[in-house]
C-alpha cells in the first residue's frame, strides 16, 4: 500500500512538473507572439512616418523652389524697372540736348 501511494505521490509530483513546464513554454510562447506583433506595429509606424517624413521634404523642397522663383521674378523686374528708368533718364537728357542745340545753348 505504502508503495502505491510512493508510485502515486511520484506521478503527481511528475504530471505537476510537466504540467508546469507546460504552462512555463505557453507563457514564453504568448511572450513572443506579442513581442512579434509589437515589433510588427512599431515597423508599420515607423514606415507611415519616414513616408510623412518624405512627404513634408518634398513639400517644403517645392515650397522652396516657389519662392526662389518669385524671388528671381521680383528681382528681373525690379532690374527692368531701373533699367527703364535709366533708359528714360538718357533719352531725356537727349531730347534736353537737342532741343538746348536748337536754341543755340
Amino acid at each position: 500500500m505504502k508503495k502505491r501511494r510512493k508510485e502515486q505521490n511520484e506521478f503527481r509530483q511528475q504530471t505537476s512538473i510537466e504540467i508546469k513546464q507546460k504552462d512555463i513554454e505557453t507563457e514564453k510562447t504568448i511572450l513572443e507572439l506579442e513581442r512579434d506583433v509589437e515589433f510588427s506595429r512599431l515597423e508599420k509606424q515607423r514606415s507611415v512616418d519616414i513616408k510623412l517624413a518624405e512627404e513634408k521634404a518634398q513639400t517644403a523642397k517645392e515650397e522652396a523652389r516657389k519662392r526662389y522663383e518669385s524671388e528671381e521674378a521680383y528681382i528681373m523686374a525690379e532690374e527692368q524697372i531701373k533699367n527703364a528708368k535709366t533708359a528714360q533718364q538718357k533719352m531725356l537728357t537727349l531730347l534736353k540736348l537737342q532741343q538746348n542745340k536748337k536754341q543755340g545753348f
